[in-house]
């Protein structure tokens, strides 16, 4: 039988961040009263698969990075453990993108981490991402192609 991932990060554990802040202006129609990465699948929200797929990666604690519809994204996962991993919310007091996001990183302690959109997933070993970086000492990022994407005007 084939192993196919190693599921321990490397011997410095590293925090997961997810960017879960955005207003999903494309697909409104589709979410009601939710913020994007709250709409639900199966009756599941898809943070929630996102974090159960990222968990068997024993990250040191996950942080949420919210600003649109904060709240439900806080009701639900704050202060919660999901695989015995912490998750903690973190609100973006007014709007400042994703490098403002980021920025608040820093009120937290954050160094290591892995960072995800909360709208996004992909199927890829984070381990080998890690090693990746840890040979370079830079920063590695994980794309794909969508040729069907149309991006609003």
């Amino acid at each position: 039988m084939k192993k196919l991932y190693n599921h321990k990060l490397c011997e410095k554990q590293l925090d997961l961040v997810i960017l879960a802040g955005g207003k999903g202006s494309r697909i409104k129609q589709l979410l009601g009263n939710l913020p994007k990465p709250m709409l639900k699948f199966n009756n599941k929200h898809f943070l929630q698969y996102l974090i159960n797929y990222c968990t068997k990666y024993h990250f040191k604690r996950i942080i949420i990075l919210t600003r649109y519809k904060n709240e439900i994204i806080f009701r639900k996962f704050n202060k919660k453990k999901i695989n015995l991993i912490d998750i903690t919310c973190f609100k973006e007091k007014r709007e400042m993108g994703t490098g403002g996001a980021l920025y608040n990183l820093t009120k937290l302690n954050v160094k290591d981490f892995i960072l995800l959109n909360g709208d996004s997933i992909f199927n890829i070993d984070l381990n080998t991402l890690v090693n990746i970086t840890k040979k370079k000492n830079i920063g590695s990022m994980a794309l794909t192609s969508n040729i069907n994407q149309k991006s609003a005007k």
